[in-house]
């Protein structure tokens, strides 16, 4: 089902703003658009699962008694078991972004979510280097899947008067897991027993859970359902989310008609275009140089060093307090 032409020339927020839309302009006062900002708002916790992480590590190194029950191991099999989530999470990417092209990324955020729920329960009674190894290796895997539907997922069925917004604030969340993380191994560290550790591993498992349980308020992609020729469904979900059970509502017929017609230029062009297209021209390898050296110097700043080796590195110059380490960390 296509659209009018000029539908995808003119989109963007400044159109949506200019159609008639059944909903309350105060978003709290709208009942369709609370339940769906709540829902969208669960979707941020895999960016905050990832922050948890970037300041966990920090946070245990500080513990003695995680260290003991790692068994004090050499600084090469340390940097082995940290860098576990990234080599479970890199492999991953490819086969959930094609696995949700297929089965729906409130699926494959289910997946993943789960795999961080099972991951975390199971890190928590761990012992020893390789079994806390292969946790964080899961953890990669499920927080890999999670990253790669959740952010779509939520752009995707965001109200387009908000949508911006929500994707600029989606890895802005990074921060407050990063923070719950700090707070928690900071607290943790006076128990003076295993659990100082424990409880906060265990813990990894708060953001996927509130994730799963988001995915009881959020829909399936309105765009992704329009991909496999389930136009009513996509209909019947704008109209519910985005104009409070309005079919025929201006915004809603606008909104419905541009995915309809961006995913029919899609196969178009799909039908001329692959991995290939990025090798073809000296300009198509240029931009994929350009991408991929971004992404590189990006965590190639040295962020991944304090994010995770912290705690050795103000053992080195004299600060070896566990808790001015767990306070600095925070």
């Amino acid at each position: 089902m296509g659209g009018p032409a000029g539908v995808v020339a003119e989109s963007g927020n400044a159109i949506y703003k200019t159609l008639n839309n059944n909903v309350n302009p105060k978003w709290t006062r709208d009942p369709g658009l609370r339940r769906l900002n709540i829902g969208v708002l669960s979707m941020f916790a895999s960016a905050a699962a990832n922050g948890y992480d970037g300041s966990l590590i920090n946070g245990l190194l500080a513990i003695p008694l995680f260290n003991q029950n790692l068994g004090n191991v050499k600084s090469s099999i340390l940097g082995l078991i940290l860098a576990g989530i990234s080599l479970g999470g890199l492999p991953s990417f490819i086969p959930a972004s094609y696995v949700s092209d297929i089965m729906g990324r409130r699926f494959i955020v289910g997946i993943g979510s789960s795999l961080m729920v099972a991951a975390a329960v199971i890190q928590c009674a761990t012992h020893g280097p390789w079994a806390f190894f292969g946790t964080r290796v899961l953890l990669g895997i499920g927080l890999g899947f999670a990253q790669t539907a959740a952010p779509p997922l939520t752009t995707e069925i965001a109200h387009p008067k908000h949508r911006g917004n929500i994707t600029n604030l989606f890895q802005a969340i990074w921060y407050w897991g990063s923070i719950v993380s700090a707070c928690v191994t900071l607290g943790t560290l006076f128990l003076g027993n295993n659990w100082s550790w424990r409880i906060p591993c265990l813990l990894q498992g708060l953001f996927p859970g509130i994730q799963l349980l988001g995915l009881m308020l959020v829909p399936e992609s309105p765009r992704w359902l329009v991909s496999k020729g389930r136009h009513e469904e996509a209909l019947n979900i704008l109209a519910r989310y985005h104009a409070n059970g309005d079919r025929e509502d201006e915004l809603v017929q606008y909104e419905f008609k541009e995915i309809c017609e961006v995913i029919e230029k899609e196969k178009e062009i799909a039908k001329t275009t692959g991995f290939r297209s990025f090798f073809a021209t000296r300009g198509n390898r240029h931009r994929l140089l350009i991408c991929v050296l971004v992404g590189f110097m990006i965590q190639w700043a040295g962020n991944g060093i304090v994010s995770y080796y912290l705690a050795p590195m103000l053992k080195s110059v004299g600060i070896t307090s566990s808790i001015s380490q767990a306070g600095i960390n925070l």
